[in-house]
């Protein structure tokens, strides 16, 4: 029986996947349409990327099939439940329509700056997939413009 389920990744899992789940299967790349990036945590130095809704907004993701021993490791590295949800998003796969699992930062956080640290991953993880890097540098900007707000979109 296969136990594999497909997982999207867009921060610094894309960078640093590898060191998680060494044994994990790359499947591509996407874009999930209507939604954008956001800096997100409880506060500066300690926050971290998320995806939330926006019309225009594009994110760039990799697809990876991952089993359920590495989705217990990323649980564990994202702070499932309390830090991150998780959602399944519909995508096309070779034309086949199938739900990946994303993680969502719980709403509850507010926008902030994250550590040079953790920005540098992600824009490593970003130029690895050759990702348009100017999507990071707008998530920063809108999570610097907005810190300590929370914008819950219905």
């Amino acid at each position: 029986m296969n136990d594999k389920k497909y997982y999207l990744a867009y921060g610094s899992n894309l960078n640093l996947l590898r060191n998680r789940c060494p044994y994990i299967e790359y499947v591509g790349a996407t874009v999930l349409d209507g939604y954008a990036l956001a800096f997100r945590g409880s506060c500066d130095n300690y926050a971290y990327l998320t995806i939330e809704p926006q019309k225009d907004g594009i994110v760039p993701v990799g697809i990876f099939k991952i089993s359920r021993e590495e989705e217990q490791a990323l649980d564990y590295y994202e702070g499932f439940p309390l830090l991150y949800g998780k959602v399944y998003m519909p995508i096309t796969i070779a034309g086949e329509d199938i739900e990946a699992l994303i993680y969502v930062m719980n709403r509850r956080y507010s926008y902030h700056i994250p550590s040079q640290d953790y920005f540098v991953e992600c824009l490593r993880g970003y130029m690895h997939f050759k990702f348009d890097l100017t999507l990071l540098s707008e998530a920063f900007r809108r999570s610097s413009d907005n810190r300590g707000l929370i914008r819950i979109k219905k």
